[in-house]
């Protein structure tokens, strides 16, 4: 949260529920998901800056939350 320089979270053979929320991120991020193995939740709020979701393998429901703000390219 409130992050102002490039974050990378990765996640990787995650076997349980895991939720990951962004809000007022300022700078690029990357989210790459790979073998998640239960329910992943992402809320993404007032990303102002290229925002990057990769999913791979993921074996259960995922939900990807983007809303999209007035001015947002």
């Amino acid at each position: 949260s409130n992050g102002n320089a490039a974050t990378t979270i990765n996640q990787s053979r995650i076997s349980a529920a895991t939720t990951i929320n962004q809000s007022r991120i300022s700078a690029a991020t990357t989210i790459n998901q790979s073998r998640i193995s239960a329910a992943t939740t992402i809320n993404q709020s007032r990303i102002s800056a290229a925002t990057t979701i990769n999913q791979s393998r993921i074996n259960t429901a995922t939900t990807v939350d983007t809303p999209v703000e007035i001015g947002m390219p």
